[in-house]
């Protein structure tokens, strides 16, 4: 795969994608599940369609990157005491939880 070159298409796309062809929701429920408008969600099948179809027709690999996502059911688990949680966003792998945080500190950072 790394030889490949690569067709990148956003974890929005993929989302849409997912939703509207992979389980048959309309555009306009897609842009309800996203909170995004229906031409928007338009905008982004169309985008997300034309890459797969370079892909297919070209031999590229598929590259799903970029957005600000929560991955579901994920267990986030805090650094200093252990308290776990799910729902994390991406790049918070490594975050302190509420209990855990110094409000002196962050009075002083503002």
């Amino acid at each position: 795969m790394r030889v490949l070159e690569h067709a990148v298409i956003t974890v929005d796309e993929l989302e849409a994608l997912r939703l509207s062809d992979f389980l048959g929701m309309s555009h306009e429920e897609t842009a309800q599940q996203l909170k995004v408008s229906r031409p928007t969600v338009t905008r982004m099948l169309a985008r997300a369609h034309q890459v797969i179809a370079d892909a297919l027709v070209n031999g590229k690999a598929i590259r799903i990157e970029g957005g600000d996502y929560i991955l579901d059911g994920f267990e986030g688990q805090c650094p200093k005491c252990g308290a776990q949680w799910t729902g994390q966003k991406k790049g918070e792998h490594d975050k302190v939880c509420g209990g855990c945080i110094d409000p002196e500190a962050e009075d002083s950072s503002s």
